[in-house]
């Protein structure tokens, strides 16, 4: 499709319509020539252009068909040439995509049940980002709850990393449009989440992009782990601790308050808050916001107190809802830190080992990315009615 149709299709759509016509709107108002009657940066601001357009059921529902349509771009030439001409792997499909490459499920050919992820990355992308995700990924690797890079290779303009293969997916899977993961099943990946960030945090990292997306599972040991480090940085050089003040970073939905607010802010505080919204997501299959700005009138109405109007909610264990409150602080200062998440009473309570024991077996038996390519095709085509009938974001 041409860029003319392309925007012609946009334009036709009812609501790019509505949203272009409440744009236009506010262009009009900038571009006027009396200076006196021009918007001002604070008119801008408070125009209906940041207000929220769509409902949460519709912004993710844009969500997982973006997601579902990038997996589907193809590869180049020179890519598939050298997938098939790989000395030690061999090539058994297409697993992902994403803003910086595609990733491939391999075989290795000397031990065919062995299965690793290549991550293809464009050299033209960002040197320093691969490179920062390759040696970072490196150090952690030897926790349990960090995903394994086995090596990185540059050839024909692109940058290969061989991972790790999760065979569960990512949490994004699981929790999207589902039923919320039962309770037991959510603390065992929550603990393991947050030991993980523990870790990461120990030996001096921040991952800056903590996300259900980034959270890969596997199913034989019911693991969940952590992955995609482009985003990470290291907070402590020589003992001591580094701030940032970056207004963006990782992913805007799971972006700490203070990076819109503070001249400078400290790393840890970031993850945490991360942590909490993956924790919602975890136990109501929702997010709670698009932006943590006050601008944002759920940000808002949840600094104010008020419980979220998401589905679930409600009946969360007021336990998790006290932690979450205290994972979500506005405030970085009074934010609860790892220690504190650990010593929480919803941490600590009993879990019935018959019942986690039961959801991990009824994860298992669901398809996945395992599957063969036809299952695949068939599990995306559920996916897709899944979002049109029961996605509630």
């Amino acid at each position: 499709m041409s860029w003319i149709s392309a925007m012609i299709t946009s334009l036709t759509d009812p609501i790019n319509s509505i949203f272009l016509s409440k744009v236009v709107y506010v262009a009009r108002h900038m571009f006027q020539t009396n200076p006196d009657s021009r918007y001002t940066i604070d008119d801008i601001e408070k125009g209906e252009r940041v207000e929220k357009e769509k409902n949460q059921k519709e912004l993710w529902a844009q969500i997982l068909d973006m997601k579902n349509n990038v997996r589907v771009i193809t590869s180049s030439p020179t890519e598939t040439s050298i997938l098939k001409n790989l000395p030690e792997y061999q090539h058994v499909r297409k697993i992902g995509s994403g803003y910086f490459g595609n990733v491939h499920l391999m075989k290795s050919i000397e031990h065919p049940e062995k299965m690793v992820a290549l991550k293809i990355i464009s050299l033209e992308k960002s040197v320093t980002i691969i490179e920062n995700e390759y040696c970072i990924n490196r150090k952690l690797m030897s926790n349990e709850f960090i995903i394994k890079v086995f090596g990185m290779s540059n050839h024909s303009g692109n940058c290969y990393l061989t991972l790790e293969y999760a065979d569960g997916g990512d949490l994004f899977d699981m929790t999207c449009g589902q039923k919320p993961m039962p309770s037991e099943l959510g603390h065992h990946f929550f603990k393991q989440l947050l030991a993980g960030v523990k870790y990461m945090h120990s030996q001096g990292v921040v991952h800056r992009d903590l996300k259900p997306e980034n959270l890969l599972v596997f199913k034989e040991s019911a693991t969940l782990k952590i992955a995609d480090f482009g985003y990470a940085k290291y907070f402590l050089h020589e003992g001591n601790e580094v701030w940032f003040d970056e207004k963006q970073y990782g992913t805007k939905k799971y972006m700490a308050p203070e990076a819109y607010t503070e001249l400078r802010y400290r790393g840890p505080p970031t993850d945490v808050f991360a942590c909490g919204l993956v924790l919602v997501a975890i136990l109501t299959s929702n997010l709670l916001w698009e932006s943590a700005e006050k601008l944002d009138a759920d940000y808002h109405s949840w600094l104010s107190g008020n419980s979220p109007d998401i589905e679930h909610w409600s009946s969360l264990d007021p336990g998790v809802v006290y932690l979450i409150r205290q994972m979500l602080q506005d405030n970085p200062d009074f934010r609860y830190k790892i220690d504190d998440i650990e010593k929480s009473d919803w941490m600590h309570m009993k879990r019935d080992q018959k019942k986690l024991w039961s959801q991990i077996l009824d994860m298992k038996n669901k398809v996945t990315f395992t599957s063969s390519p036809t299952e695949v095709s068939i599990q995306k085509a559920k996916r897709k009615k899944m979002v049109n009938n029961s996605c509630v974001f």
